[in-house]
């Protein structure tokens, strides 16, 4: 079986979703005990998951439509941004109010990341490797998502929490390298 050849603006693609997922999921598991050492409670802390899902699902419909119009990759560039200033501004809070709008930024990034990043995946690849090109997309996100907190938490183990919130934001600065490399069909 012939496998088709692979385009560069796939491989770079799947790269860059590989880092920011990497770069998303680097500070998954340290911070619950972050946010409980800036004074969280166990009920705050539950809050701060819904304040970056209820960003995502309000501005899903608007970000989508402003998508189709400038683009996919126009539209995940501020996203990766945004993953390069939310685990610095996690380093800056003081107390566990300041977390909520690190939070919705968090939504909000994750927003205009991933999903454009598969629809730019499925629009950038021929229709013969589409399929192919879906499932490198997909195996990339799951590969950075398992990485990200192995070393996020090995980071934080060895350096501390702040080591780890550096790391994510090096990580997304990667991805958005990255992804202004790749070239969308308009």
């Amino acid at each position: 079986m012939n496998l088709p050849e692979i385009p560069r603006r796939i491989k770079l693609l799947t790269l860059a979703i590989f880092f920011a997922d990497a770069s998303h999921s680097t500070v998954i598991r340290i911070f619950p005990g972050y946010a409980r050492n800036l004074g969280a409670s166990l009920t705050i802390l539950g809050t701060y998951g819904s304040a970056a899902a209820i960003t995502m699902l309000i501005l899903s419909l608007p970000l989508g439509r402003l998508s189709d119009r400038l683009g996919r990759k126009t539209m995940m560039t501020p996203g990766l941004m945004l993953f390069t200033i939310v685990p610095l501004s996690y380093i800056a809070a003081t107390n566990p109010l300041h977390l909520y709008p690190i939070r919705m930024a968090l939504g909000m990034g994750v927003g205009m990341i991933f999903g454009n990043g598969f629809l730019l995946i499925s629009e950038i690849s021929s229709p013969e490797n589409r399929n192919m090109a879906q499932g490198l997309y997909m195996t990339s996100m799951g590969l950075g998502f398992t990485l990200g907190p192995l070393v996020g938490g090995y980071a934080a183990t060895i350096r501390g929490p702040e080591t780890s919130f550096i790391l994510s934001s090096i990580l997304a600065m990667a991805s958005l390298a990255l992804i202004q490399l790749v070239k969308e069909d308009r």
